[in-house]
C-alpha cells in the first residue's frame, strides 16, 4: 500500500494579501515576522538593581518603562501600522524613536532628515 501524496504547502506569496507601495506598485507581503515571548530583560535583575535604575538616567528609565526585548517586535508593529495607514512616523513615541529603535540598528536623525531612517548593520571583518 502506498502512502497518500501530501499536498504542497501554499507559498507565502499565495497566502499573503497584495499591498500597494507609496508609488502605486503592487507587492506581496510575507508572513508575520518573528516575535519574542520569553522572559523580559528586567526579569533577570536583582530587585535592588531595578530600584536603582528607577532613579537613574533617562536611558535606564526607558529600559524599565518598556522592555528592551520587545524592540524587534516593535519594528514590525510600527511598520505594519504605518503601511496600514493607522499611524505616521510622527506618532512613534520619542523614546522609541531616539533610543529603542537604535538598539535594533534604526537611526533617526530628527533635525537633518525628519521621517527617514538609516539602517546600521554590523558585519564581521567589515
Amino acid at each position: 500500500a502506498s502512502a497518500p501524496a501530501a499536498s504542497a504547502p501554499a507559498s507565502a506569496a499565495d497566502s499573503a494579501p497584495a499591498s500597494i507601495s507609496p508609488i502605486g506598485t503592487p507587492f506581496s507581503v510575507g508572513p508575520p515576522g518573528p516575535t519574542w515571548s520569553g522572559p523580559t530583560g528586567t526579569s533577570f535583575l536583582p530587585e535592588e538593581t531595578v530600584v536603582r535604575a528607577e532613579d537613574g538616567n533617562p536611558i535606564e528609565k526607558a529600559k524599565l518603562a518598556k522592555d528592551a526585548t520587545a524592540a524587534f517586535n516593535d519594528v514590525y508593529t510600527f511598520a505594519a501600522a504605518v503601511r496600514a495607514g493607522e499611524m505616521d512616523w510622527e506618532d512613534v513615541e520619542k523614546m522609541d524613536m531616539n533610543t529603542r529603535l537604535k538598539w535594533v540598528g534604526l537611526v533617526h536623525r530628527d533635525k537633518r532628515t525628519p521621517g527617514r531612517f538609516m539602517m546600521r548593520l554590523r558585519l564581521p571583518n567589515g
